[in-house]
């Protein structure tokens, strides 16, 4: 459920090739105060992108570098206002991106 103060979170792209940059967007009534981390499927966090944030007219951003991620599921968890957001975002090595294609393809 959405309130009208919670702050609107996005993500893109999403599914991310590892190598590539995920850009986090976050807007709306947002406060000074504002956290963002990435955390693997146990909840261990392995990335603060506190340092990254950045505020603008609109609220804030962060680019996240996800070489140092492996491919899987990852969420990103940003607290403002003191409110928890997260959202799933998918790493995937180019090699296994490419595999799919190739597994999936139609027959010809």
């Amino acid at each position: 459920v959405t309130r009208p103060t919670d702050p609107e979170f996005h993500l893109f792209p999403n599914i991310v090739h590892s190598g590539e940059q995920l850009r986090v967007a976050i807007s709306g009534n947002t406060s000074s105060s504002i956290t963002l981390r990435v955390s693997n499927l146990l909840g261990q966090e392995v990335l603060n992108m506190d340092e990254g944030l950045e505020k603008s007219a609109f609220g804030w951003s962060a680019v996240c570098a996800t070489s140092a991620l492996s491919s899987g599921v990852y969420f990103i968890t940003a607290t403002v206002n003191n409110r928890t957001i997260s959202r799933k975002v998918i790493v995937q090595n180019k090699l296994v991106q490419r595999l799919l294609s190739i597994a999936f393809a139609a027959p010809k």
